[in-house]
């Protein structure tokens, strides 16, 4: 049966949007790889949370996405754990707080 269920990759799943995508995801059944780059700690909670509550896989891709080199690996990653893609999310997001200004 798990064969049979549709995988999704979701960027940025440690937090907000994203992992907020990660449990939609689930719940619908997909089987899931999802990647962040630093909060390692909440992706793990999420991804243990997921399969509990929901009984699918889901995986953990650690990278630094803004490098195509590491998008490759991502996408390869997905191929060989599950056989196919069947949704991408791309939430992954860098902000540039330092450089906003506010208008007086």
């Amino acid at each position: 049966m798990d064969e049979m269920r549709k995988v999704a990759i979701i960027t940025g799943a440690s937090g907000g949007v994203g992992s907020g995508m990660v449990r939609v995801f689930a719940r619908e059944g997909y089987n899931l790889l999802i990647a962040c780059n630093r909060n390692m700690e909440n992706t793990q909670n999420l991804a243990k949370e997921v399969v509990e509550k929901h009984g699918i896989r889901c995986e953990i891709f650690q990278g630094d996405l803004g490098e195509i080199s590491v998008l490759e690996e991502l996408v390869n990653d997905a191929i060989e754990k599950y056989g196919h893609i069947d949704a991408l999310i791309s939430n992954a997001g860098l902000g540039y707080e330092k450089y906003i200004r506010c208008a007086k």
